[in-house]
């Protein structure tokens, strides 16, 4: 009977150790928030710079594809959230940040993440610069054409933008 006894109680150790594990896996990150609003406006920095980067040396096709979808938000695939444990490479630092992605007239793709709560870190996502940590699938939620991303959450001015736009044409 001592025997069974002890099975009983190892059986429950180990269930209780397995199911806290699971609980600090899948509650570890914070959930960040939902509305895709609040997360463009906390990624439009990183995303003007692109944004400007792209019109200054593309602006001949840029003026034709202001009705494509050039920026998207990422989704978790494992939390269903939109936060990423997001690892700086210089400081081995994890953020946990908001994703998104910018591809420019000339059909490249950068992702860049933002610190959910410190707007003012933000990094690429490239094997040199910051990277995805674990097991944390990026699936693109929403997609954004480059006028209504400007409409609504770019911070560049209507003169700058005009300025290029005249400038190369």
């Amino acid at each position: 009977m001592k025997g069974k006894g002890n099975k009983i109680v190892i059986t429950v150790v180990l269930a209780t150790l397995v199911f806290f594990g699971i609980y600090k896996y899948n509650t570890r990150m914070p959930k960040g928030t939902t509305s895709k609003d609040q997360i463009m406006e906390k990624m439009s920095y990183s995303i003007d710079t692109l944004f400007g980067i792209d019109m200054q040396y593309n602006s001949d096709r840029f003026s034709e594809d202001v009705n494509e979808y050039r920026i998207f938000i990422y989704k978790n695939e494992r939390t269903k959230r939109f936060v990423f444990p997001i690892r700086d490479k210089n400081t081995g630092k994890t953020h946990y940040c908001y994703l998104a992605s910018y591809v420019s007239t000339t059909g490249y793709e950068t992702k860049m993440a933002t610190d959910i709560d410190h707007d003012n870190w933000s990094r690429m996502i490239e094997k040199r610069v910051a990277s995805i940590e674990n097991d944390n699938p990026a699936k693109k939620d929403y997609q954004y054409t480059i006028s209504n991303y400007y409409l609504y959450y770019s911070g560049i001015s209507e003169e700058w933008l005009n300025d290029e736009l005249k400038y190369d044409n």
